[in-house]
């Protein structure tokens, strides 16, 4: 009892702070951000689970961070990111509903060629050669413009000497007048293109609404297509660019190749003039879209005049590795997220092929 006594004395002449104090001191000593390298760490982890999450790649989100994200990646670093990656396309899986599907951007819809790409169709590499220079051509070409266009922004502000309220003003009308002629490019181009009108059930993108009927078609399916009808460049324009690119991916002889090479030509330069203004807008969905369209049509193109035996599906995810590894120039971690986000593991030499002369000529153009 004596004791007792003692111990509540004791604790009534702690000073008033004391127990906010001992709080205090025990987060701050939780706290795992307290340095800059903690901090490096993080922005890592957070980088490879974005990329993981966006293509369904676990490990080739890791593979990004260490290729690309980081200046210095420590051993202990790689358990904690794997960890954080499969976390991301868990969660990802979960909100689905589907655990086979835990990646935004899905390659899943790409199914390789049955025959022995090795010894069957080692004629194709030359082909590969040109699809990845090509991709390399046009991320050089994105890159040097968007470099420029972004350098010059920058001098047209500084300048000028505005203040701060007329740069948000400027900025504000910048990001209208190019919502603009986005909006007028992708609703008059369609109006335009008599040879985009094809049958439903000819094209792999119609989505029925629960009835059999073609007369029930949407006005952004067929626009000024017959009711019997659909318009493919309407369909992907106001369409989701998730479900294009896998029905790109898929079967892009489904497609007008027409249809593909104006895809490209219209996403590709609002792609390089929208990037970098005052909005969030994305990079990697518009470039595999650009690049599967290219590849697809490049796919049919040699389908057509050279071998009757080359596959468009393959060419279209080819060309979208080509313009990826061109504009950002990451090699291993774009093979693994390909292979990995396809599950093809015949895929694995004509990505390498392709990916690498992205690279040489991607890198060659820009020192000329």
């Amino acid at each position: 009892d004596d004791d007792d006594d003692d111990a509540d004395d004791d604790a009534d002449d702690l000073p008033p702070g004391f127990c906010c104090a001992g709080l205090t001191n025990l987060i701050s000593d939780l706290s795992h951000f307290r340095n800059d390298a903690e901090r490096r760490d993080l922005i890592s982890i957070g980088a490879a689970a974005g990329f993981a999450a966006a293509f369904g790649a676990p490990v080739g989100g890791v593979l990004f961070s260490m290729e690309e994200a980081s200046t210095f990646f420590a051993r202990n670093l790689l358990f904690k990111t794997l960890t954080a990656t499969a976390a991301a396309t868990f969660c990802l899986a979960v909100y689905r509903g589907d655990l086979s599907e835990y990646g935004i951007i899905s390659l899943s819809s790409y199914t390789a060629v049955e025959s022995n790409i090795f010894l069957n169709r080692a004629t194709e590499v030359p082909l590969y050669i040109l699809t990845g220079a090509v991709g390399g051509l046009l991320g050089a070409a994105f890159n040097v413009t968007w470099r420029f266009i972004t350098k010059r922004r920058k001098m047209y502000f500084e300048h000028e000497h505005f203040s701060t309220r007329r740069i948000k003003i400027y900025k504000l009308c910048e990001v209208a007048l190019l919502s603009i002629l986005t909006s007028a490019i992708m609703f008059t181009l369609p109006l335009l293109t008599t040879w985009s009108c094809k049958a439903p059930k000819a094209t792999s993108l119609f989505q029925e609404d629960g009835s059999d009927d073609d007369s029930d078609l949407n006005f952004d399916h067929r626009l000024d297509c017959t009711a019997s009808e659909v318009n493919e460049l309407g369909v992907i324009f106001f369409g989701s660019r998730e479900s294009a690119i896998k029905s790109i991916l898929a079967n892009p002889e489904a497609y007008d190749p027409k249809t593909l090479l104006t895809i490209a030509l219209v996403f590709f330069p609002l792609m390089t003039l929208t990037f970098g203004v005052s909005l969030p807008s994305g990079i990697f969905m518009p470039t595999v879209l650009v690049g599967s369209a290219l590849g697809g049509c490049a796919g049919i193109e040699f389908d057509k005049w050279l071998s009757h035996d080359v596959s468009p599906s393959t060419f279209a995810l080819l060309g979208a590795a080509a313009l990826l590894a061109g504009i950002q120039r990451n090699v291993v971690s774009l093979c693994v997220i390909l292979v990995e986000g396809t599950g093809q593991t015949k895929i694995l030499m004509p990505v390498i092929v392709t990916v690498v002369a992205a690279r040489y000529v991607g890198d060659f153009s820009v020192q000329v």
